[in-house]
């Protein structure tokens, strides 16, 4: 008896195979791209076992979610969907037709790849309590949030709020540490007498803050004294 048959209770749909010789095949080649068959069919057919569904995801996403035994796949092995490649779980996330658990479950932890995060965030069936926490992720999810056509407003304020707030501390942190302009008499010492003339004047002072083109310009001098 087929796995439709066994949960729907309902006869198995035509398909490219049957139950039996699609789980020979899938013992016999755990890679279906080496066959000569329709992948497509396969793609959509619901005795497909998850081993061939995870693959097949990556270049027919659309019909993998068409599948009438892909949620119950999902909801009897979630920790398989976790384990797959980067390019499956790419591909479904892009996907409008993707159920919402399956991207909390692909997506919804900050140790999810960025990538992931940020075709989650666009995705407008992306669960809203995921696109409010998205808010606490780094600023390529944020950003991502904006391209939701069905992002709140209240939302999107937010963001914009949160982007202004983190442009302006990186604006002062620049600032603050901006590399100090070469004065012109350094520049003529250093012409004239060589490298060894500016040493004297930059000691070393703890007490005081060195920036870090101060820094860098020490150690070339140092470089350049035992090079010489």
């Amino acid at each position: 008896m087929s796995f439709v048959e066994d949960v729907f209770c309902r006869k198995r749909p035509p398909g490219p195979e049957s139950p039996e010789a699609t789980s020979a095949l899938v013992r016999e080649h755990p890679c279906p791209w080496n066959l000569d068959i329709d992948h497509a069919a396969y793609a959509k057919h619901p005795d497909t076992p998850l081993q061939w569904l995870l693959q097949l995801a990556e270049r027919y996403p659309d019909r993998i979610l068409q599948n009438e035994s892909f949620r119950l796949h999902l909801a009897l092995s979630p920790e398989r969907f976790r384990n797959a490649s980067m390019l499956c779980k790419l591909q479904l996330l892009e996907q409008w037709d993707i159920d919402p658990e399956l991207i909390r479950l692909l997506a919804g932890s900050k140790s999810a790849d960025d990538t992931l995060r940020v075709a989650a965030a666009m995705n407008p069936r992306c669960p809203g309590d995921l696109l409010w926490a998205y808010l606490e992720h780094n600023k390529h999810v944020r950003r991502a949030i904006r391209q939701n056509p069905r992002a709140p407003r209240d939302l999107l304020r937010e963001v914009d709020r949160r982007e202004s707030y983190q442009s302006g501390l990186r604006r002062r942190y620049k600032q603050a540490h901006a590399a100090p302009a070469v004065p012109c008499s350094v520049r003529r010492v250093e012409a004239e007498f060589g490298i060894d003339a500016l040493l004297p004047e930059c000691p070393f002072t703890p007490a005081a803050p060195v920036s870090w083109s101060e820094r860098w310009r020490r150690r070339s001098i140092r470089r350049l004294r035992r090079s010489a």
